[in-house]
């Protein structure tokens, strides 16, 4: 076995069956559509902080996952210090710290000020 490459347009009509590693070399333009069972390696980005996973539009219905996420709505555990330095990146949205034993979770949402800084400010809890 060796390396067969194919310079021009490929189109498979029915399935594929790739056993191995299959690597995209090259700029992947548009979206590229996966619908696995299971996914058993990491999804690594080839330029940090540029793509997405869905969209405005297709948003994923769950998500699992241990750790910090970003996002709209995220779940961090810890204390505020955790929380990611506030910038215009993350302005309108909010994070969710856990509380530990005895302690309530606490949101923050990131507000820009009349003078133009941006901070996580807590938000009330209702009086709970």
């Amino acid at each position: 076995m060796g390396l067969w490459e194919y310079v021009k347009n490929l189109v498979v009509k029915g399935d594929l069956e790739v056993k191995g590693r299959t690597v995209f070399k090259g700029p992947v333009t548009g979206a590229m559509l996966i619908n696995p069972t299971i996914i058993d390696s990491d999804l690594v980005p080839d330029i940090t902080c540029t793509r997405d996973v869905g969209t405005p539009g297709n948003k994923w219905r769950n998500g699992y996952f241990n750790g910090v996420v970003e996002g709209e709505v995220a779940l961090q555990t810890g204390s505020a210090n955790a929380l990611p330095v506030a910038g215009a990146a993350y302005r309108g949205q909010s994070r969710i710290v856990f509380g530990g034993a005895g302690a309530r979770d606490r949101k923050y949402v990131c507000h820009k000020s009349d003078a133009g800084v941006y901070n996580w400010v807590e938000e009330s809890n209702g009086g709970a």
